[in-house]
């Protein structure tokens, strides 16, 4: 007789039932309401579950066809890149060297090199078959020159570099040398891309997760076409490409954005008929994107990067760069560079992501999400494809449009609070040391606000003053803090006040510029008239809470200013700053 398994006996549970119990702890509030928007578009449920997976998604194993999980079927290894951006050959030269003794196996050279003389002060000391190596904007052709006496005075084989070129869309815009790049390339130096597209700029520019990925898929397809009318195979062609992406601080988006590109981009390829799967896999490279890094608290931009880092290691990327993480302030120091390789040995050797393969598999809500983007992104695809391919849909301004309009939906959600950044808009540092900025250090409106703060001849003082019950006080007071912290004004705070008179006299000892009335709203009805007869046309007052239909009564009282959970942080401090600060 078989043994008596542990569930024999328990009822089975279906879905519904357990929505069912759900639904009671929400004491009747739907689940639909519990799910959460991105900025991107996307939709995060409440839950997942296996009969929501994707068709046929368990049919698809890493190194397999549409390489939805990956390129790889030993381990997760990747390269770590520096990024060595300079003016002159010679400081790029030893940044470069540096880089290689702090843990970096690759380099990004972004700088002018004006000839083979200036190319070989760049990578002298550099043992190419061991270290990959990406240039960008450098003529193509005259650089595979170079490259191939470079392996003729190291006596090695031009087999043996690992290297790449890349380029954004619109320098790739003149097809009359592709031809001759591309037999070059496969003739001479076959292990190096010629053509890898960079599509992160962008994504710095405005475009968001959606739009990148779709942009990344048209200027893809647009020069895998060329290549094959040209007269090169689709076996050919397609290995000439890669991708170079930027990356943001959607932690689950951007690691189910690789997952879908690599799929999208094996169904692109399909059409044209491959004779070998592999034909249709495509090796990415991921860069963090500085649009996600800020002058404002820099140092918790190490986590923004290491964040990236995670998304883009876990999803199965051949290659990851993470700019400084002071990059903002106008830094590419030693310092930066290492803090930023650091990242990726505790990804590599602590949390030792390079090991397992495809580590994000499992997750229903990760498929779930990947095919949503899959579809959003392929639907954007095809639009720029009907326009007549990226060329041409970016000749008719509809890209300067998608950027301009991701650019004003970025700054919107960072000034409405819609999107935190931390030391930005939510939780300022008040130690914040503004001694290296500068006006081209200024990314974003909360910068030109504590700049202009911190410029001021004498910085204004704001009095905090909790009355009332004592929880509600103490909330707004920590709300106030909070909310006008992100102007760097002088905050002068207190554990609260027993009585009316007492906040009084502490706040006209104070001589402050400004005070806000952290209270229970019962107190309001003596406090707001109160202060504005002690206060009012002498002293900025702000009321912390919202005041609703009596709003109007709290402004012919003397209050100018009401701060609030549904207050619009940027524009709130603006006006306040006006007053504070009058140009």
């Amino acid at each position: 007789m078989a043994a008596a398994t542990f569930w024999e006996g328990f009822e089975p549970q279906s879905l519904a039932d357990w929505e069912q119990v759900v639904g009671k702890e929400l004491k009747g509030s739907s689940l639909d309401k519990r799910k959460h928007h991105t900025l991107d578009g996307l939709e995060f449920s409440a839950y997942s579950t296996a009969e929501g997976l994707p068709a046929n998604s368990a049919d698809h194993l890493p190194g397999e066809f549409p390489y939805r999980r990956g390129l790889r079927t030993i381990n997760n290894a990747w390269s770590s890149a520096a990024l060595i951006a300079f003016e002159d050959v010679k400081a790029g030269h030893r940044q470069a060297l540096h880089a290689l003794n702090h843990g970096a196996d690759a380099l990004i050279f972004d700088g002018p090199v004006r000839n083979e003389g200036d190319f070989k002060v760049l990578v002298a000391d550099i043992l190419p078959q061991y270290v990959s190596l990406v240039f960008r904007n450098l003529p193509a052709l005259e650089l595979g020159s170079w490259l191939l006496q470079w392996a003729k005075a190291l006596a090695i084989s031009p087999f043996a570099f690992k290297a790449g070129l890349a380029y954004t869309p619109d320098q790739l815009s003149d097809t009359t040398q592709f031809r001759a790049i591309a037999d070059f390339y496969r003739q001479q130096l076959p292990s190096v891309a010629p053509f890898i597209i960079r599509l992160a700029p962008l994504r710095a520019q405005g475009a968001g997760l959606i739009e990148e990925t779709a942009l990344a898929l048209a200027a893809g397809h647009e020069l895998l076409f060329n290549l094959v009318q040209s007269g090169l195979k689709v076996d050919e062609a397609a290995p000439l490409l890669q991708f170079e992406l930027g990356l943001d601080t959607d932690y689950f988006g951007e690691m189910a954005r690789i997952r879908a590109f690599r799929q999208a981009w094996s169904q692109t390829v399909q059409p044209y008929a491959p004779e070998h799967s592999c034909s249709s896999a495509t090796t990415l490279h991921l860069i963090g994107g500085t649009q996600a890094l800020y002058s404002l608290d820099k140092h918790t931009n190490l986590l923004r990067l290491t964040t990236m880092g995670m998304s883009a290691v876990i999803a199965g990327v051949q290659s990851l760069c993470l700019p400084a993480f002071d990059q903002p302030l106008g830094f590419n120091d030693d310092f930066s560079l290492e803090f930023s390789l650091q990242i990726q040995l505790l990804l590599r050797h602590e949390a030792q992501l390079d090991q397992v393969v495809d580590p994000a598999a499992g997750s229903y809500f990760l498929e779930q999400l990947t095919d949503q983007i899959g579809q959003k992104s392929w639907q954007l695809f095809q639009s720029i494809e009907a326009a007549g391919g990226y060329t041409s849909w970016e000749k008719s301004h509809a890209l300067a449009q998608l950027l301009q309009t991701g650019s004003e939906k970025r700054a919107q959600a960072l000034a409405a609070r819609k999107q935190i950044r931390v030391g930005v808009n939510q939780y300022p540092n008040e130690q914040e040391n503004l001694a290296d900025w500068s006006p081209q250090t200024l990314h974003n409106d909360f910068d030109t606000l504590r700049f202009a703060v911190a410029q001021a001849p004498r910085k204004p003082r704001i009095f905090l003053m909790p009355i009332g019950d004592v929880a509600m006080r103490m909330a707004r007071l920590n709300f106030s803090l909070n909310f006008l912290g992100c102007a760097g004004y002088e905050l002068i705070t207190n554990n609260g006040f027993n009585d009316l008179p007492s906040a009084i006299q502490a706040a006209e000892v104070a001589q402050a510029d400004a005070i806000v009335l952290c209270s229970d709203d019962a107190s309001w009805a003596t406090a707001v008239p109160a202060l504005g007869k002690a206060f009012g046309g002498k002293t900025i007052l702000v009321l912390a809470g919202a005041p609703g239909e009596a709003e109007a009564d709290f402004q012919a009282a003397g209050f100018s200013h009401f701060i609030h959970l549904r207050a619009p942080l940027l524009a709130s401090l603006q006006a306040l700053h006006h007053q504070l600060l009058p140009l």
